[in-house]
């Protein structure tokens, strides 16, 4: 699956959590983490963006790889992982095995964490509150689904007509710095379907871009349309 996470430093935790107490965000879970970073003895995780770890929560234990970004204004990857037996000896053994084959131990961080979910655009966001140990204290929000940037591009370009919009409102809504030139683009794209829905969005974007990058945002949005529909 993808990805897409954007982290913050704060100095509280105090406005946000009012902000969420008067939306009626609920708290979906509260639990410490402790992550075991190990680095590859072929490459160097720090240099191609990767990162792989072993999480405790609790008594349960995950492997996780998360790929390198995809996309320059959030970082958003591909990120696998998968449970693997529970308890103190699941994680030594596992450990153990990784050392063996040449990884090396780099880092360990421990939070605590609150987690509040919530849903816009069809897609899930999970907004967690970490105390991380000797690091402060920070604010994640990120996305998991199956269809985020690529997959909707992909299905876009074999012509799904619902494909458009949601790429639109993902790269205007979504993400922390809004995409304002893909946004424009798809919703253009969008709208040359036939979808009213999307006239507002559109006039939004187009009162935040210059003239001439307008322009040239419709040049990009019919070439993309006319590949779709060969």
């Amino acid at each position: 699956m993808l990805e897409i996470e954007q982290k913050f430093e704060v100095q509280s935790f105090q406005e946000l959590e009012k902000k969420l107490a008067l939306k009626k965000v609920m708290l979906a879970k509260e639990e410490h983490e402790v992550d075991h970073y190990l680095n590859a003895p072929d490459r160097d995780f720090a240099k191609t963006g990767e990162a792989f770890r072993i999480r405790r929560i609790g008594d349960s234990n995950f492997l996780t790889f998360k790929g390198p970004k995809l996309d320059s204004k959030v970082k958003m990857r591909e990120e696998i992982e998968v449970p693997i037996p529970d308890g103190e000896a699941g994680f030594q053994d596992h450990l153990k095995v990784f050392i063996a084959l040449g990884y090396k131990f780099v880092a360990k961080v421990s939070k605590r964490r609150r987690t509040y979910s919530l849903n816009m655009e069809g897609f899930s966001i999970a907004l967690s509150l970490d105390e991380v140990e000797t690091l402060g204290l920070h604010v994640e929000v990120e996305i998991v689904a199956e269809e985020i940037v690529v997959e909707l591009d992909v299905k876009a370009m074999a012509g799904d007509r619902n494909a458009p919009e949601r790429l639109g409102k993902t790269y205007y809504n979504l993400f922390i710095e809004p995409n304002l030139q893909m946004a424009y683009i798809w919703l253009l794209i969008s709208q040359a379907f036939g979808n009213e829905a999307v006239n507002s969005m559109i006039l939004e974007i187009e009162g935040l871009v210059e003239v001439t990058d307008r322009i040239n945002y419709q040049e990009e949005a019919l070439q993309k349309f006319s590949k779709i529909l060969k």
